[in-house]
């Protein structure tokens, strides 16, 4: 007998926005773009990386055509030098062979945004993955404050509306500003009830 397994060839990126603050003309400013086949089977390729609109300020550094097995993960370097300042908006896309033809351009948003604080949560998503029953895994995540200025954090929430298997272990100490570039460590912990889907926001709220 035979049998055939479909295709399970799915791409996904962390962050999942590139967040760049508003810096004069000249500068260089880099982030780091991960991406991963988090399918079950099957190679993931991604075979170019545009962007929509075209803007010669973003580059992907030394680009080149990559191979994924299910699970594993390739870093691009994401380049923005300005050539005047000011807030931008475009999409980085990433042509690949995803089971879902519509990702098969998958839409990275990449923002430009004028002197503030602003938060970046590594990594984004934070993905537990497939979890059996009984398991109660951790993963650490950082809050970072790739802004320009300081930024006063408030309160530090799992989202109401999302899974109740999702609880913060350990809340990182913000009664002081966070700085520019700092970062705080939050570990999250996962204990799975069912076979069902979950998933949940974090919220932070800030004071302007």
């Amino acid at each position: 007998g035979s049998f055939c397994v479909d295709a399970d060839i799915r791409i996904g990126v962390s962050p999942s926005k590139l967040l760049f603050v508003d810096v004069a003309a000249g500068s260089v400013i880099e982030r780091t773009l991960n991406v991963t086949h988090i399918g079950n089977n099957n190679t993931l390729r991604v075979s170019a990386a545009t962007f929509d609109p075209p803007n010669p300020e973003f580059t992907v550094v030394d680009f080149a055509q990559f191979d994924l097995q299910p699970g594993k993960g390739h870093k691009l370097t994401v380049r923005y030098t300005p050539t005047a300042a000011g807030s931008k908006k475009l999409n980085l896309i990433l042509a690949n062979n995803d089971k879902d033809q519509a990702k098969r351009k998958f839409a990275v948003p990449v923002e430009v945004a004028a002197g503030q604080a602003l938060l970046q949560v590594m990594p984004d998503p934070i993905d537990f993955g497939n979890i059996a029953d009984g398991q109660s895994p951790t993963i650490e995540a950082s809050l970072v404050n790739i802004g320009t200025l300081d930024m006063q954090i408030t309160s530090i929430e799992l989202s109401k509306a999302g899974s109740a298997d999702f609880s913060i272990d350990k809340m990182p100490d913000f009664s002081a500003p966070v700085v520019p570039n700092a970062n705080l460590p939050l570990v999250v912990r996962y204990k799975p009830v069912g076979g069902d889907f979950d998933q949940t926001s974090l919220l932070v709220e800030t004071k302007d």
